[in-house]
């Protein structure tokens, strides 16, 4: 007989009746065909199985010898070798020849995967565990020889992993991979055969084996840190359900493996993973250990595991873990012991079994609250995985029983005596404390969904917590959890609620808890420790106004909270301030008192680095200095300071006088002074702030002066300091790490401020004093004092006097201050201009106290400087920010004893000014004058180098000097320096450079002589008349300005622009007096050249401006100095009033240029040019203003953020509003300003026609903005969110803004006026968004209000009575004109009264015109009274109140009995009601905030919070109505519920219905039980908690927990799903989801984690790149990793769905057709193929037609389709349950 043939043929035609290896009809026919044969040919089944042997051996020889064996091994192959192995084992008798040849020669090789075989030996593995299962199960010997095989391997592996140290390559690890793998599902298919059957000699002989040789290895090998392949097989074997119940008798063993893997998880060595896989030993090994869950290292672990944040497996782990342990300690006896059953039971009496029963009942209760409590815990943990809102707040409220302390008495005894451990259970270790509270708050903070983290952290903050009631918050949970968490952007953005009030709150009901100044140091260490980490300048400035509020803790408990942002934020925390207060009043002490000392050396560093991550955050960096100086001043103690100091400096000298004893006498130890150094640390400190920020006379300045002087070896440490550092570098004491910096030091004795101060600098006095004559000086304590002097000289100039340009010179200040004198308004003083002149005075007190000091110094000092002014040594290296010190020197004095102030205090000593003026005088004319004289002798290149840089550091402060009158006598003037700098030009530069040097060193010269030449160009032109200028130096100085700025540097381009801007207007005057001069020769032919030199002139123009904006773009990156400043010069240049008159299109065209440029790295460039635009030309020159309307109104105005800037919540970072927010701000201040200058035209004396002029140009401007209301797009729906609705919101905005010009011009322009009311009265018509109606509304009452009485009774009518008359206007509008009514009822009121007393005629006439308006208002109001709309209703009772707040008076006449009939009633409901008095005072609240002149101007709108896209955005006053409505139902229901019975039906009434459903329930019995199944499912989600009192059971949202997924490894799952695993064992269904045709990542992320939950086999999406995309994760929370995902691209769909259906899938389509069923009526096939189709179109006609079924979901309402992931959803849930029950049916 033919064996191969036969079963080759049989396999064949098996393949294509689609009976696979798999299938169990497979073994069946190939068993029954072998038997068949064997009987009907009479051959042994020793012969029989030899010949199928020997066929096997050639089949597996031509694999072998293929070159190609992938090719080869196609499907009939592989079923031949499948039947080949079930006919070998078919003929297994038992005996050596069959039974031990086949297991040993043919079984065991495929079980031992190498490179060879591998290929094959992967598909026939599922039939080889099959056989060896039955061989061991039926032959005991054969059992036998796989025992010792299985033991053979395990050793053999064993040995070679311990002695093999080279690196394997990767298929090497493929195959140690496959056979640790393939041994260990063998074993576990054979010992659950085994069970199966019964056997007992099978039984007898495995169970030995598995305990006593086995178990040791499989310890060995999941211990094993470097072989991952035994540790993975191992741990595959101690998961098996059937060989844990005998490993769970061998506690000695497992024992020992527990103490090993401890041991292992406390090593932590990283490389190696040793904790990573200690915990999956853990959770496999856990329940086999029965005396793990009393140890306190496991909990420990567990915890450790818990609060791991990087690996997600871990925490899984240990949450599982917890969860085991909980079970055991749960149903521990130990909770129902007590400390009587050590007692005899005969001695106990019926009192003892009381007590006991007492006790066990109490014992009871503990347990179910310990339960509760864990349950509670797992919970939160749990739901935090979850991204949606709601799932987190069902279950946050148990937070709050977490915060509670554990009531009982735990003992901290850890031991495992059981007697010990019954009297206090559970141990102190197992009941939850703030760590456990910790943990869940640590996950909290770092939430997915940023709104679920933004509430749950601010939830935390506003918990009361309390003393002896709440676990204490440990101090490092706020330097490693809350503060990380609160550096978060969405706290500190204008549109968003603020936090700071709330954690300043938190922090101090923190520290009350505290109690003791020890326990509230360590919580401000903590505290100033965690803000080192902070990185966000926002968050740090916030967090930092803790310590400015426990500063002012004794005043007022909220006080420097100024910044906080967000005003519901304050109101929220209301009841936990007046708590806060309440404690406070409890409590004698304050905190401030008990926040002394706390800092120390290291907090001071901490400060030193917080003070240093503050570098250019302009908006921040105030409150960060509010917030160290108010630390340093509360917190560090210098008194306790100096006491460390001493103490440590008597344990050095104790120390080094011991040295010297030993023998080193001769060696000079130096003991540092730790005091110099702490105050080195506190001047770093300080010199991190700018100087206007410690500026003398600010309230910062005053709490480090009165903090520093409060001790007096301070000034003392001071002085000697400075002796030191006066002192030789030589000097064997000199150590120059003990002293601060020259800049640290001046910083100190100008926050000293004091008497004492002044005598600290008697040393540098003297030292300064002898500079000239003592010339054998060291230089280093020449250059120390210089620095001294030059820092204490220059920082209070610093301080007063600063700029967005940086520093100013104070010689600028009288000019200034003219300027603003002849440009301010009388009228306008307020409280500001006041503290500026206060600070003023204090600045000339601190001048005049500094000339008086150096007075003495002077005349040396100088001389010294003078001298060494005209160094040559560092002439390569001299520009503004590195002068020499000697020239600086020179410079600084020029500024404090030249400065325009008048030396009042000088009055007793004016000798020594006077003397003091003269001497440095008469020091900058010399230095000047040799300079100057230099420069016109012919020196070398170093000395014109040097003689320019001297000129150009002092020739501003001379010409602004109060003594430049006229140099002419002084052998200077500026025509002759300006004259002299024009000859040294490029020219003479170049000669110089030919005839003396070529080297490196001669280039850098002429740059830096080129940088100072331009600049005291710049300096000469401030003090020239233009005018008296020669015309060839004017074309000489803009030739050669604009031919040096594409050659000079970034330092040289202000000075190029200021010499541009200075010239134009001589220079074009020159070159049209050129044009007239030639057409005066010959007119037709000087026409035409006049007309081609002006196209040259304009072509030159166009240049120069090519120019200029190249230059100012190429270095706008970079952030200088001079960076402002240069861009102010150049809009100064390109925008001057001369370009715009001459060259309006070429201005134009640049106009819209740097318009439109908006690189956000510049965002104040804009903001500038429009600042320069109507200083410089549109305030004055209203014809060319006119021009520009249209982009004064559409693009200034209405200015838009880029949307480049708009991105999600999270990733947005926040820098306060945007800065081209403040764009349309500065527009519509410009706009404002010159409605103030109108109206005080008359004052003033104003030019009439240009008062008229600007209101031309007003007016221009209304009406555009008035007119865009009118658009298509503007009239139409549009969103909130929508660019129109900002755009809309912004218009009215400004013409709020602008309103006061309207009215105040209403008298000269009537009809204007008219024209505005009637296009606002159709506005309001329109259906605007509540946003516009409201500033809509505030225009509308300014406009009425704004004239006074008799305005308001001259369009009363027309404005708001006549439009309410109109019965066809929507609710909307007329809510609008009742809340303009509203507004101006007072007004109205008034203008009532006055028109009475200023009528004429007889009083009853009076009476009756006043009666005859009242009579219209009531009349127009009353039938509102019962208007459909409750906000209109609401409105009108308020409008009726106040017209007649004491009821309607009766009269004589007959008609005023008539209406007194009538409003009476109605009017004494509304004043005596109680629940209308109760809703009106609600609302009276609401509109006494709103005061229109406030809301309507500048100040009022900047006062105004910002959303999200820049805007400033207040709440509509209608929905703040609205709001008041809803407050007031909510009391209503409080006050009155006996109204509201119908919201809460009867009890009995729904326990009807629930008898009626619970009986229903039972009579279903029989339906419902399928639905057992399906509850199942959840079964590893049941609660640990199973009290006898279930009523008293805890219920809460429970997920499930897929923790036997942990049992089958990541790398496993793929082997697992494809088979290599029995049927029954499988998680997964034959159900393949394809979403090749969705294109939304939402839906993706949706529909992957909907397919993993519910176990389908496969995902098929169009690009697997949509995995990286963070939107797609946050949706699909990791289901991605556990599930397979195929790509597939639509265009490859079509192919894609062919091959699944011949490999017979069914492809049912999700879509409604004209054939679909109905989802409940379908029955699914096991292999699915579920195809779903586009968001929009469905599924393709062309993918229709090959669709096997179409389903469709049946659908109750309008909507015509559902979303494609829930329709999705729906049917694998159907799919599903539909398995589930043919399953359990089977």
């Amino acid at each position: 007989m033919d064996f191969a043939n036969l079963l080759q043929s049989t396999s064949t035609k098996l393949s294509k009746a689609s009976v696979t290896p798999a299938d169990p009809a497979f073994p069946c026919s190939i068993e029954s065909l072998i038997t068949s044969v064997v009987s009907s040919t009479n051959q042994s089944y020793e012969s029989a199985y030899q010949k199928i042997y020997q066929i096997w051996t050639s089949a597996i020889s031509t694999l072998n010898n293929t070159d190609n064996i992938e090719t080869t091994m196609d499907a009939a192959t592989t079923t031949y070798l499948h039947a080949l192995l079930v006919a070998m084992s078919s003929l297994n008798n038992g005996t050596a020849s069959t039974g031990e040849h086949l297991l040993t020669t043919v079984l065991v090789p495929i079980l031992n995967t190498n490179s060879n075989n591998s290929i094959y030996s992967a598909t026939l593995i599922p039939t080889c565990l099959t056989i060896i299962a039955d061989a061991c199960t039926c032959y005991t010997s054969q059992l036998e020889l796989f025992c010792a095989a299985t033991l053979r391997h395990y050793s053999q592996e064993i040995q070679s992993m311990n002695t093999a140290n080279e690196e394997k390559d990767e298929l090497e690890n493929i195959n140690k991979s496959n056979s640790w793998r393939n041994w260990s599902t063998s074993l576990l298919r054979v010992c659950d055969a085994i069970h199966a059957s019964e056997s007992t000699n099978a039984i007898n002989l495995l169970h030995p084996f598995l305990c006593k040789q086995l178990l040791p290895q499989l310890c060995r090998c999941a211990l094993n840190v470097d072989n991952k392949h035994a540790r993975v097989g191992a741990l595959r074997i101690f998961g098996s359900p059937t060989v844990r119940l005998l490993f769970l008798q061998e506690q000695k063993e497992m024992n020992k493996l527990y103490q090993t893997c401890v041991v292992l998880w406390e090593k932590n060595d990283t490389m190696k993973q040793t904790k990573r896989i200690a915990y999956d030993v853990l959770v496999h090994t856990f329940e086999l250990c029965q005396g793990a869950h009393l140890q306190e290292e496991m909990w420990n672990i567990v915890l450790e595991g818990l609060e791991t944040d990087r690996d997600e497996t871990i925490q899984k782990i240990s949450l599982h873990l917890l969860h085991l342990a909980c079970q055991r300690v749960y149903e521990d006896e130990r909770w129902n012991v007590t400390s009587k059953d050590t007692t005899s039971i005969g001695t106990k009496n019926a009192t003892d079994n009381q007590v006991d029963q007492q006790k066990q009942k109490q014992n009871m209760l503990k347990r179910q609250r310990w339960g509760r409590r864990m349950e509670q815990f797992r919970a939160l943990y749990s739901v935090l995985d979850e991204f949606a809102h709601h799932l987190v707040d069902s279950m946050w409220p148990e937070m709050k029983s977490l915060y509670v302390l554990q009531d009982e008495n735990t003992n901290s005894n850890t031991t495992n005596d059981s007697t010990n451990v019954a009297i206090a259970f559970p141990p102190s270790f197992m009941v939850p404390t703030f760590r456990w509270t910790s943990i869940i708050l640590r996950k909290a903070f770092k939430h997915d969904n940023p709104s679920v983290r933004a509430n749950l952290i601010r939830q935390f903050l506003e918990f009361p917590f309390s003393k002896n009631v709440h676990c204490p918050i440990a101090p490092s949970f706020l330097c490693d959890v809350l503060l990380p968490a609160l550096d978060w952007p969405m706290f500190y953005r204008r549109h968003v609620e603020g936090i700071q009030l709330t954690l300043i709150v938190f922090f101090k009901r923190v520290l009350r808890l505290a109690g003791n100044q020890h326990q509230v140091g360590i919580y401000l260490r903590a505290y100033i420790e965690g803000l080192t980490r902070v990185i966000n300048p926002y968050a740090l400035s916030c967090l930092l106004q803790v310590f400015v509020s426990l500063r002012d803790d004794d005043t007022k408990d909220t006080k420097g909270t100024k910044g906080t942002k967000g005003t519901k934020d304050t109101q929220d925390n209301t009841q936990e301030t007046k708590d806060a207060e309440g404690n406070k009043e409890k409590d004698p002490i304050l905190l401030s008192t008990l926040c002394a000392g706390a800092f120390g050396r290291n907090e001071l560093k901490c400060l030193r680095i917080i003070v240093s991550k503050n570098i250019d955050m302009n908006m921040s960096e105030h409150l960060v200095a509010n917030g160290v100086v108010a630390a340093m001043t509360l917190c560090v103690d210098l008194n306790d300071l100096e006491k460390k100091r001493i103490q440590s400096i008597h344990e050095r000298e104790t120390a080094t006088s011991d040295t010297r004893k030993i023998g080193e006498s001769d060696a000079f130890v130096v003991v540092p002074s730790l005091s110099n150094s702490n105050l080195s640390i506190i001047g770093e400190i300080l010199g991190r702030f700018r100087p206007p920020m410690l500026c003398p006379g600010t309230f910062r300045h005053l709490s480090i002066s009165t903090w520093l002087n409060g001790h007096e070896w301070v000034s003392n440490e001071l002085h000697d300091m400075l002796k030191s550092m006066l002192r030789s570098p030589r000097s064997k004491n000199y150590n120059a790490n003990n002293y601060c910096s020259s800049n640290e030091f001046g910083l100190f004795w100008w926050c000293l401020s004091s008497s004492s101060a002044d005598s600290i600098l008697t040393t540098l006095c003297l030292t300064l004093g002898s500079l000239y004559k003592n010339a054998y000086m060291e230089s280093g304590i020449v250059e120390t004092a210089l620095e001294i002097y030059v820092h204490i000289v220059r920082y209070r100039r610093l301080a007063m006097l600063h700029g967005a340009e940086g520093p100013k010179s104070v010689m600028s200040l009288s000019l200034e201050k003219d300027k603003a004198d002849n440009t301010a308004d009388t009228e306008d003083t307020t409280e500001t201009e006041a503290t500026e002149e206060t600070k003023q005075d204090v600045y000339v007190r601190d001048i005049c106290r500094i000339r008086k000091l150096f007075a003495t110094a002077m005349n040396d000092m100088l001389s010294y400087c003078e001298m060494k002014c005209h160094s040559v040594e560092e002439a390569i290296f001299s520009h503004d920010g590195t002068l020499p010190l000697p020239l600086l020197a020179v410079r600084e004095t020029a500024l404090l004893y030249l400065a325009p102030f008048k030396a009042s205090s000088f009055s007793s000593s004016s000798n020594v000014y006077n003397s003091s003026l003269n001497c440095v005088h008469s020091s900058l004319h010399r230095v000047l004058v040799q300079s100057i004289s230099n420069l016109n002798n012919n020196t070398t290149a170093d000395m014109e180098v040097v003689a320019m840089r001297n000129v150009d550091a002092l020739l501003d402060v001379a010409i602004r000097s109060v003594l430049f009158v006229d140099h002419a006598n002084e052998g200077w003037l500026p025509q002759n320096v300006l004259h002299m700098l024009l000859l040294h030009d490029r020219a003479y530069l170049n000669k110089m450079k030919t005839n003396r040097s070529t080297d490196t060193k001669m280039s850098m010269l002429l740059s830096v002589h080129v940088v100072h030449r331009w600049k005291c160009i710049s300096w000469v032109l401030e003090a020239l008349d233009m005018n008296a200028m020669a015309e060839t130096d004017v074309v000489a100085l803009f030739k050669g300005a604009a031919d040096i700025m594409d050659c000079v540097g970034i330092e040289c381009l202000p000075s190029v622009y200021s010499t541009l801007r200075r010239v134009l207007p001589k220079y074009i005057e020159i070159q049209q007096k050129k044009e007239q001069k030639k057409e005066q020769i010959k007119e037709q032919e000087e026409n035409q050249e006049g007309q081609n030199e002006n196209n040259v002139l304009l072509q030159e123009m166009t240049q120069l401006m090519n120019n200029a904006w190249s230059c100012l773009v190429d270095f706008e990156l970079t952030k200088d100095t001079s960076h402002y400043h240069r861009m102010e010069e150049y809009l100064k240049f390109a925008f001057h009033s001369i370009m715009f008159r001459h060259f309006p299109t070429l201005t134009e065209k640049w106009f819209l240029i740097v318009m439109k440029h908006r690189n956000m790295t510049n965002p104040q460039l804009l903001q500038r040019l429009v600042m320069t635009c109507y200083d410089g030309c549109w305030s004055t020159q209203f014809d060319i203003a006119q021009q520009y309307v249209p982009y004064v109104c559409n693009s200034l105005i209405l200015y838009q953020e880029p949307q480049t800037n708009h991105l999600h919540e999270t990733e947005r970072v926040h820098y306060g509003p945007p800065p081209t927010s403040l764009v349309r701000v500065i527009s519509i201040w410009c706009l404002e300003r010159m409605v103030k200058l109108d109206n005080t035209k008359i004052e003033r004396k104003e030019d009439p026609i240009i008062s008229s002029a600007r209101a031309l140009y007003l007016h221009t401007i209304l009406s555009n903005l008035m007119d865009m209301n009118f658009q298509t797009d503007w009239i139409e729906d549009y969103m909130p969110t929508s660019r129109v609705h900002r755009s809309k919101m912004r218009c009215w905005q400004a013409l709020c803004v602008l309103s006061k010009f309207i009215v105040k011009d209403s008298q000269n322009e009537n009809k204007k006026f008219q024209e505005y009311v009637e296009k606002t009265s159709q506005i309001v018509l329109q259906n605007n968004h509540a946003t516009i109606r409201y500033y809509v509304e505030l225009f509308l009452a300014r406009l009425l209000t704004g004239g006074g009485s008799k305005h308001i009774r001259l369009h009363l009518n027309s404005f708001i009575l006549h439009p309410l008359r109109v019965v066809e206007v929507s609710t909307k509008s007329i809510a609008s004109m009742l809340v303009v009514l509203i507004h101006s009822l007072n007004d109205i009121i008034i203008a009532i009264e006055e028109n009475e007393e200023n009528e004429e005629g007889e009083e009853d006439v009076r009476k009756d015109k006043k009666d005859s308006m009242k009579t219209q208002l009531v009349a127009t109001v009353l039938p509102l009274l019962g208007s459909s709309g409750s906000q209109t209703r609401i409105l009108s009772q308020i409008i009726m109140n106040r017209i007649h707040p004491k009821g309607y008076q009766n009269d004589t006449s007959t008609n005023q009995d008539a209406v007194h009939t009538v409003l009476s009633p109605i009017l004494k409901f509304l004043r005596e009601n109680k629940d209308m008095v109760r809703m009106r005072i609600k609302q009276e609240k609401v509109f006494s905030t709103e005061i229109i002149d406030y809301k309507c101007s500048m100040e009022g709108l900047l006062a105004t919070p910002m959303n999200s896209f820049g805007d400033f955005y207040d709440v509509p006053l209608i929905e703040r109505v609205r709001d008041a409505c809803i407050e007031y139902q909510r009391e209503t229901e409080i006050l009155h519920p006996e109204r509201f019975f119908f919201r809460n039906p009867k009890d009995k009434n729904s326990k009807s219905m629930k008898d009626k459903k619970n009986n229903s329930n039972n009579s279903n019995n029989k339906q419902s039980q399928p639905t057992k199944i399906v509850t199942d499912l959840v079964a590893s989600a049941k609660s640990v908690e199973e009290t006898e009192d279930h009523s008293a059971a805890f219920n809460f949202q429970q997920k499930i927990q897929p923790w036997s997924s942990l049992n089958v490894l990541n790398e496993e799952q793929a082997n697992v799903r494809s088979g290599d695993v029995s049927e029954d064992k499988k998680s997964v269904q034959s159900l393949v989801v394809i979403a090749s045709l969705l294109d939304k990542i939402p839906n993706l992320g949706g529909l992957a984690r909907t397919a993993e939950i519910f176990g389908a086999s496969k995902l098929v999406i169009g690009s697997k790149k949509v995995l990286e995309n963070k939107l797609f994760q946050s949706v699909s929370v990791t289901a991605e990793k556990w599930i397979d995902i195929d790509e597939c691209p639509p265009e490859e769909l079509y192919a894609y769905l062919e091959n699944m259906q011949q490999s017979g899938y069914s492809i049912i389509g999700v879509e409604q057709t004209s054939q679909s069923t109905s989802l409940e009526k379908y029955t699914f096939p096991t292999k699915t193929v579920l195809l779903l189709g586009r968001e929009k179109t469905g599924i393709p006609s062309q993918f229709i037609h090959m669709l096997d079924h179409c389903v469709e979901i049946p659908q109750l309402g309008l909507i015509r389709s559902l979303n494609v992931h829930v329709s999705a959803a729906i049917m694998v849930w159907e799919y599903t349950r539909q398995q589930i029950l043919k399953d359990g049916g089977d």
